[in-house]
């Protein structure tokens, strides 16, 4: 758990972690509340052009999230071990998960929109 700490101390680095902490968590929160997951077809991707063109299971909505955390927590540990000698690629690989947890989070909001309940 030194990593951690080593993390939190450089305040910028602080920062992009609790944004795209923050990113995973609305978009589980919005997974939970605004789609109805416990169905047995759910909409996976929208088209502008077709709209909905791929089914799957509302299980199968998690991986977006589980695979952002995953993202960040892998880029948290490099970012960790390059922290000591080069700050600015340990922020910058930090913020480009947050970034990429951002994205997801905004292709979930626009699918759940698309969505018909």
């Amino acid at each position: 758990m030194t990593w951690i700490r080593t993390l939190w101390s450089d305040r910028l680095v602080r920062a992009g972690l609790l944004v795209g902490l923050l990113a995973i968590l609305t978009n589980v929160a919005w997974l939970l509340w605004g789609l109805s997951i416990g169905s047995s077809a759910q909409v996976l991707h929208y088209n502008i052009y077709f709209g909905a063109d791929l089914y799957g299971p509302g299980y199968a909505l998690w991986v977006n999230p589980a695979l952002s955390l995953l993202v960040l927590l892998l880029n948290a540990i490099v970012a960790a071990l390059t922290l000591e000698r080069q700050t600015v690629a340990a922020r910058l690989i930090i913020w480009t998960a947050a970034l990429f947890s951002l994205i997801v989070l905004a292709g979930t909001l626009l699918l759940a929109l698309s969505t018909p309940q």
